[in-house]
This record gives C-alpha cells, sequence and structure tokens, in this order.
C-alpha cells in the first residue's frame, strides 16, 4: 500500500491515543515528557513503508510500586521503529531499535546507572544474530542526556567494560513492549496495584504490532511473534 498523506495522519492519530491510555493512563501515577516530538516519515526506498520516531522521559518513577518514597529515577527512552502498511488498519513490525536509559538523580547530579538497546529485524539475515534480542549498554543514552539536561544537571557516565557483540535473545521489545515492561515493573509490582494490572495490558492490546519473520525461507515458520508480545507475558495476562 502506497504511502499518502492520510496513511500518515493514521499513525499520528494512533499515537494521540498510546500516550493518553498508556502513558497518561489513571491506572498508574508514573508522569512522563515528551523529548522529541513524535515523527513518521514515508521511507525514500519502500513506498509502503513508514518510519517513526519519537523520545520521551519517565519522570520520579518509583523503585517499585510499593516504595513510594523512592522516586528519584527517571527514565529515558528513545525508539525507532519501521512500519511496513498492509491496509488502512493493518500494519507490520520490519525493524525496531529501542533505547533505555536509567538514571538516578542526586541533588545536581544526574547518574546514567543502567541502559540496554532493544533491537528486532525480521529481515536480518546473519544465522547467529537473534531476530529480537538485547544489548546491554550502561551509556546508551548518556549523549543524548548530556546535551539536554547539562544545564540542569551534572550528567555522570559509570565506567564500565561492557562488550557490544553479546546479544541476549528476547521476546519482542518495540517500543508499546517497552512501556509495559517498565510500567509492569514501576507501577504495578506490588499486590495492591495487580487488580489495575489487566485492565491495563487490555488498554494496551490494541496497539501491539507484530513483527512478520514468516516472508523469509531462512527462518522458515519464524517465531510465533504474538506469543512474544507483553499480553502474554504475565500470570494475569489476556
Amino acid at each position: 500500500m502506497a504511502i499518502n498523506h492520510a496513511s500518515l495522519g493514521m499513525f499520528h492519530h494512533e499515537w494521540q491515543d498510546i500516550e493518553q491510555q498508556i502513558l497518561g493512563s489513571k491506572l498508574h501515577e508514573i508522569s512522563h515528557k515528551i523529548l522529541i516530538e513524535p515523527e513518521y516519515t514515508a521511507s525514500e526506498e519502500e513506498e509502503d513503508q513508514v518510519n517513526f520516531k519519537v523520545a520521551l522521559k519517565l519522570l520520579d518513577v518509583p523503585c517499585r510500586a510499593d516504595q513510594s518514597k523512592c522516586r528519584n529515577i527517571d527514565i529515558y527512552l528513545e525508539s525507532k521503529v519501521s512500519y511496513r502498511i498492509i491496509s488502512r488498519k493493518q500494519k507490520e513490525i520490519i525493524e525496531y531499535h529501542t533505547k533505555v536509559q536509567y538514571c538516578k538523580r542526586d541533588n545536581k547530579n544526574l547518574t546514567c546507572i543502567m541502559g540496554y538497546r532493544y533491537d528486532g529485524d525480521a529481515t536480518a539475515t546473519q544465522y547467529g544474530h537473534p531476530i529480537f534480542h538485547m544489548h546491554f549498554k550502561t551509556d546508551v543514552l548518556y549523549q543524548f542526556i548530556l546535551d539536554l539536561e547539562k544545564d540542569k544537571f551534572n550528567v555522570i557516565k559509570l565506567e564500565t567494560q561492557e562488550r557490544d557483540e553479546i546479544r541476549i535473545p528476547t521476546a519482542q521489545m518495540d517500543v508499546i513492549n517497552t512501556f509495559v515492561s517498565i510500567f509492569a515493573d514501576h507501577a504495578f509490582s506490588d499486590a495492591s496495584s495487580l487488580e489495575l494490572f489487566q485492565p491495563f495490558l487490555e488498554d494496551v492490546e490494541p496497539f501491539l504490532t507484530s513483527c512478520n519473520t514468516k516472508k523469509d525461507k531462512l527462518y522458515k515458520d519464524g517465531p510465533q511473534t504474538d506469543s512474544c508480545h507483553s499480553n502474554r507475558w504475565y500470570p494475569i495476562s489476556i
């Protein structure tokens, strides 16, 4: 399906719903700030492909849902996704890259304490390269945060010796599934919040998009991507 103005408009409206129903959900108390406005652009190489980019920050994130006094963590997230448009109401993910940076605030210091990058590529051809995988990288968004926050904080990068060539296989961790993972850890992790988690998953479900890995003979049947989605990960999954 060729991309036109109406197709891009569909994506913009969808992001508004995502921001309202997931990031701004009344089922949790974590606030957010958009750092790079959502951007949808038609691919110059493929007429049925749309590329998406957004960056945001989750503010004053509790360590766990039952630890209201521990709110000195901010989580920065950058997402890039390439979609193939099948019809006006159907799309699939071709490729995604999701960067997540945990930062601890201490007075004027902002320390990058943990970071990772999730990658997914339905068209990858390297035999030893998992379709969905993660790299640990403590400073994955350090330079971005430094440029953004240097007038407010002393941005600190921890010295580590991580190996970028190590890939840890994961479920499908595009931006929507990453949101679920973060909110599950920090907003719905105690017994009192469990009754809120299922309706949260139900609100998320319409925005889940599969990564089609079955078209390439290299993967034969490919991973069952529906089962890789976040609404299947938890004991109360829908």
